[in-house]
């Protein structure tokens, strides 16, 4: 799914293409690949027409691994960034334990966090500054690709993308894989900055997201009211809880913080106090011990 030619979430592999039409396009990619000489890892893209029910054509082709090879790595349970610099050194796939009847366990789902400002209009501006919090979710079938500590300035010279979200799940059921990704999605915490957290959560909420309906240009033909409505904070999980930190909104799980189900507001965590090291015996003092009595 993409914001002005941008991806902002991949899906691996997709739940809306039939088993024929998949291999169709793998087998069409094997031949631009053979046609070229091509004999290492890399990625080819195609745009499928959805309305003439199967037709679709050749985009591009680049011969490096791209943003959203993790989520072909969860499904495959293969290491591509490894296989891609064994094979470069002479190794079969073969000898990487790779055959040609490779089959997708489950679903993938990979969620690109920028660092960003969405105005209500649903316009986005770019954001930067230091984080006072950042604390990834983790977990089974949860992986992070990320850079960041409380502390760390951003750079407005780099690209905006300070992590990618990636979620598994070895069920068929695609919400299966929907739910721990708006599980991951809200567990994540970032402070000090504004991202675009809030406005994946409630695309990943969104009932087209996990009846996999979304499509390239599913958010720009979105109504406008339901633009405006994924930038408001979005609805919490069962079983989970917000407080807030500086400038976003954060979730962690059951029961960590019970006292605001009591409805007790928290501010940002006070700063732990610092430990006094214990006082350093001075030169005189030891000279009154070593004296002689």
């Amino acid at each position: 799914m993409q914001r002005r030619h941008r991806k902002l979430i991949e899906i691996a592999p997709s739940p809306s293409l039939s088993v024929r039409l998949r291999e169709e396009i793998i087998d069409a990619a094997v031949r631009v690949a053979k046609a070229a000489g091509y004999h290492s890892l890399g990625t080819i893209e195609f745009l499928l027409d959805e309305e003439s029910q199967g037709d679709f054509v050749f985009i591009e082709a680049n011969a490096r691994l791209q943003v959203e090879h993790t989520a072909t790595e969860e499904v495959h349970g293969v290491d591509l960034v490894q296989a891609q610099l064994r094979i470069a050194g002479g190794a079969t796939l073969a000898e990487l334990g790779v055959n040609h009847a490779l089959v997708a366990r489950g679903y993938a789902i990979q969620a690109r966090v920028n660092l960003e400002r969405m105005e209500p209009d649903g316009n986005v501006r770019p954001a930067g500054g230091m984080l006072t919090l950042y604390e990834p979710p983790a977990g089974p079938g949860v992986r992070v690709d990320g850079y960041g500590y409380a502390g760390y300035a951003t750079n407005a010279n780099f690209d905006s993308l300070l992590a990618k979200v990636v979620v598994h799940s070895s069920s068929e059921d695609f919400r299966d894989a929907v739910k721990r990704c708006e599980r991951a999605l809200a567990e994540f915490e970032i402070g000090g900055v504004e991202t675009n957290l809030p406005f994946l959560r409630n695309v990943v909420a969104h009932g087209d997201f996990s009846q996999g309906l979304v499509y390239t240009r599913w958010l720009a033909t979105t109504s406008q009211s339901s633009r405006r409505s994924m930038t408001r904070p979005p609805t919490l999980p069962r079983g989970a809880t917000a407080r807030r930190v500086p400038t976003s909104i954060c979730v962690t799980p059951w029961p960590r913080w019970s006292s605001i189900a009591k409805g007790r507001a928290l501010g940002p965590a006070a700063p732990r106090p610092r430990p006094r090291s214990p006082a350093r015996p001075t030169l005189s003092r030891w000279a009154r011990r070593c004296r002689a009595p």
